[in-house]
C-alpha cells in the first residue's frame, strides 16, 4: 500500500494510468484481463508465487496484458540464490 501511494503522489495522472491488481496472481491477473479484455500493459511488474507452477502460471497470465507493440516485463527475484526461489530459477 505504501508503494502504492507513493507512485500516485510522485506521478501525476498514475491513477488514471495504473491498475494496480492485488491477490492471488493465478487468478486476479485473468480475472481482470476477462472484465477488462482491451487493456494492455506498457510495464508488466510481476511478484507472484515463487514454484515453478506458480511462476510460470504468472508468464502465461501476463501475456494477455502485454502491449504486443512494445512491453517491458519485470521480474523481482531473477538471479535469486535462496532456496525460495528454486522454482523460479528452473
Amino acid at each position: 500500500e505504501a508503494g502504492q501511494r507513493y507512485i500516485e503522489t510522485a506521478m501525476p495522472g498514475a491513477r488514471e494510468r495504473l491498475h494496480i491488481l492485488k491477490g492471488n496472481s493465478k487468478y486476479s491477473v485473468m480475472d481482470f484481463h476477462s472484465a477488462n479484455p482491451l487493456v494492455k500493459c506498457d510495464i508488466i511488474s510481476v511478484d507472484g508465487g515463487h514454484d515453478y507452477e506458480d511462476a510460470y502460471v504468472d508468464l502465461q497470465n501476463m501475456w494477455f496484458l502485454a502491449n504486443p507493440e512494445f512491453h517491458v516485463l519485470f521480474l523481482d527475484d531473477t538471479n535469486c540464490e535462496g532456496s525460495w526461489c528454486d522454482g523460479v530459477m528452473k
